[in-house]
């Protein structure tokens, strides 16, 4: 059962098990349906009403941010004996036409949640300068799924004819401490264009008060299935399915990694059937 905020979701029927709020406003489908009955292009992460994946979202204005002034929080800042996780993301998508990129870029670069919303988390951009578009020392608000939130900024963004760039910190508040970076290149020559995600962080929801193991394990795979989720967007938004697509995870004692020493240990995996599922 996943909690949505406006209603709770029962995967395994695909449909909410209590009453649309804004059902007077869609009276052809039944009160409890799902995203219209559409879910390979659509979602709903509040439980209030359908988006389409894709549709860029108003910006938030900074009085209405859920962090106004608070600080980054660096690997250093992570539970106490907490490790290190690098976790990168990588999906070759071929025959992408230059119109494609494009437009995958003006999404990003004015809205990354229009990429980025999924099922567990929803991202709004929060546009302190003004200029309706991802700038340095703006922040992104991410509604998770559950009783958790958190906000990043960003520390560096560029786009050019072939490719883009974001790089987040996390902000205090957030359930990690580290930084995180989206990047996608464009070969128009080829017409292949790579999408990459690169998360670094430590936990960051004191769970020295919980303890260690479990709880952190359920943290790191929704955030692996998370990002997943998002390339499967990004297949969605290109209309093409991934040539390739693999999952790196690295994970490293605190101070091991801070002295550049090699990882207490990775794993690689082939992803490209989850992010096919998770485009459908």
């Amino acid at each position: 059962m996943y909690y949505y905020g406006a209603r709770y979701y029962d995967p395994r029927i695909s449909i909410f098990i209590s009453v649309d709020p804004l059902a007077e406003k869609y009276p052809n489908y039944t009160p409890y349906h799902y995203v219209h009955q559409n879910p390979i292009n659509m979602i709903d992460p509040t439980g209030m009403e359908a988006e389409g994946v894709g549709d860029p979202k108003e910006p938030k204005k900074p009085e209405d941010a859920n962090c106004k002034d608070c600080k980054i929080i660096g690997l250093d800042k992570g539970d106490r004996g907490s490790s290190v996780q690098n976790q990168v993301y990588s999906a070759k998508f071929s025959n992408v036409k230059k119109s494609d990129f494009e437009h995958l870029k003006e999404l990003f670069t004015k809205d990354p949640g229009s990429i980025n919303d999924n099922l567990l988390a929803e991202y709004s951009l929060v546009d302190f300068d003004g200029d309706g578009r991802v700038s340095v020392g703006d922040h992104v608000d991410i509604d998770i799924m559950g009783p958790d939130n958190g906000s990043v900024v960003v520390q560096d963004v560029a786009a050019n004819d072939s490719g883009f760039m974001a790089k987040f910190a996390t902000l205090e508040g957030h359930t990690d401490a580290g930084w995180i970076y989206f990047g996608a290149f464009y070969d128009e020559g080829k017409q292949e264009l790579i999408y990459t995600i690169n998360n670094t962080t430590r936990t960051n929801t004191n769970m020295s008060l919980v303890g260690f193991g479990a709880p952190i394990l359920a943290s790191r795979r929704a955030q692996q299935n998370q990002w997943q989720r998002v390339l499967g967007n990004v297949s969605n938004i290109l209309g093409i399915s991934p040539t390739s697509a693999s999952m790196n995870v690295k994970t490293y004692k605190y101070q091991d990694y801070i002295q550049g020493k090699a990882p207490a240990n990775e794993r690689s995996t082939n992803i490209r059937n989850s992010v096919i599922k998770y485009s459908n």
